[in-house]
């Protein structure tokens, strides 16, 4: 499929600028962009919002939650664990700043505020050590994956597998389409 030949010719090209579309789906390609983005943006917001006032937390809040949702909208990474991974920190960072911006314009919880925080910390540590142990195990399986649709390319393939081959020692760098 598309998406396999995208995935193993992203793997073998080694370019400087690889790293910034190489772990994104090929209609994401551009993500990194947007990330830079959320990040220009929380800093416009830090610097020119007064600190004194609430507005600035609100405002961060509010931003986060934008950036998160898009994010489960869109789920831009190639590898599904990726996805669930910046999902589960955007989410526990958002939590984050709107409890914080509550306290900061002294909104009541229901819950108290540190059992929140400590609830969602939790579960963001947790699926981020699930995440470092299982890494391996994953990168493992990956591999033998790309292997075998490497074969199965080659077999099917020939004439497409000796082009790619060809690219790979020298080519332009250009992705199959």
């Amino acid at each position: 499929s598309s998406k396999e030949k995208y995935l193993l010719t992203v793997q073998k090209w080694r370019s400087p600028s690889s790293y910034l579309y190489s772990p994104y789906e090929r209609k994401m390609f551009y993500f990194k962009q947007v990330q830079l983005l959320e990040s220009f943006v929380l800093l416009v917001v830090t610097i020119y919002i007064l600190t004194e006032s609430g507005i600035q937390s609100i405002v961060g809040a509010a931003i986060l939650a934008g950036f998160t949702l898009l994010y489960i909208i869109v789920r831009p990474f190639s590898e599904t664990w990726e996805d669930v991974m910046i999902i589960a920190a955007k989410t526990a960072n958002t939590i984050n700043a709107s409890t914080y911006a509550m306290l900061k314009n002294n909104v009541h919880f229901a819950i108290p505020a540190d059992i929140v925080l400590f609830v969602v910390n939790m579960i963001a540590i947790a699926i981020l050590v699930f995440s470092l142990l299982f890494h391996p195990i994953r990168q493992c399986i990956r591999q033998r994956r790309m292997k075998k649709r490497s074969i199965l390319m080659q077999v099917h393939h020939p004439r497409r597998k000796a082009a790619a081959d060809d690219d790979d020692e020298g080519g332009d760098g250009v992705f199959l389409s």
